[in-house]
């Protein structure tokens, strides 16, 4: 399945979830919502991400997403935050 509309799905979920006072289904659903968007944002823009990685791959995938942000935009690490 699609990257993005697996986002989509979680994101709708998550909607669901929340609506329904399910706060812990929730958040896991919009975890994975964001991290599916920043996967799909990775290969999109050709991001490597080593995925043999000897550690946790989602701290891992989201340190490049941001250096990737603050180095196309031009942040300064005050204006993103991990």
């Amino acid at each position: 399945m699609n990257l993005q509309i697996k986002a989509k799905y979680n994101f709708e979920v998550a909607r669901y979830a929340e609506r329904k006072q399910y706060y812990d289904v929730a958040i896991s659903r919009f975890y994975y919502y964001m991290y599916q968007n920043i996967m799909y944002y990775t290969r999109f823009n050709k991001i490597y991400i080593d995925k043999k990685y000897n550690g946790n791959l989602h701290i891992r995938t989201l340190g490049i997403f941001i250096k990737d942000l603050r180095t196309r935009f031009g942040l300064n690490p005050d204006e993103i935050s991990a």
